[in-house]
């Protein structure tokens, strides 16, 4: 998950501090594009440490079927963030529909002591026009794991037009992705099971740490709570 920016500085000691800036989107995944598919076959075409995945996508009703996204992995001695701007000038060249972007999500693995390792990268087609942003929330807060939910999460509620826009596109995709975007990044992109009315949504804060998950599921709601 991309860090929160940093607060700015106090202009005077005293004054209270502002809080992070943030941008947060819920976008539709484009699962019908498949723009990976003709270099399947041209390794030699790929940067190096970019390699071509398969998964199993959901297009609504029916079976799922396989598409192509790009994994992006550090070569030795390099972070996994040079790794992405490396490579992003031969992503910027990946033919998509009108409008729509790739975009990216952190790759993580825990040992068996639950360090972790960032491990790369891995891409999403994104569809033009998000379904809520930032601007739709009008409140926001956090909550611990426990037995029904083993994550930090933060629940958000939404406006009325916010959340009239939610429901209409969940009820209209289910079977589809999503995928939530903090700052640029992919938190995660869970398939529409139902209809999703009332005006709440939760967003699980994963990634890191324990304590690292609560710190930003904590900054995260804070932001939005005072956007």
């Amino acid at each position: 998950m991309a860090p929160l920016p940093a607060a700015s500085a106090r202009a005077v000691e005293g004054t209270p501090r502002p809080p992070p800036s943030i941008s947060l989107r819920f976008v539709p995944v484009d699962d019908q594009t498949d723009p990976f598919l003709t270099l399947e076959q041209d390794s030699a075409a790929l940067p190096e440490g970019v390699f071509l995945e398969t998964e199993l996508v959901t297009l609504g009703e029916g079976p799922p079927t396989e598409r192509r996204y790009a994994r992006v992995s550090p070569t030795r001695d390099e972070s996994v963030e040079a790794a992405l701007a490396r490579t992003r000038p031969f992503f910027a060249k990946v033919i998509l529909p009108p409008k729509e972007s790739l975009s990216f999500q952190r790759l993580v693995t825990f040992d068996a002591d639950d360090h972790r390792r960032d491990t790369g990268f891995r891409t999403f087609v994104l569809g033009p026009l998000p379904i809520i942003t930032e601007s739709d929330v009008q409140a926001a807060t956090t909550r611990a794991p426990d037995d029904q939910m083993p994550m930090w999460t933060v629940n958000i509620e939404l406006t009325r037009s916010g959340s009239e826009r939610f429901r209409t596109f969940t009820r209209d995709h289910i079977g589809r992705r999503m995928a939530i975007v903090e700052n640029g990044m992919v938190m995660s992109a869970p398939v529409i099971r139902s209809e999703i009315a009332g005006g709440r949504a939760s967003i699980t804060v994963g990634g890191g740490t324990p304590s690292e998950s609560a710190e930003t599921a904590r900054a995260l709601a804070n932001a939005l709570d005072r956007h």
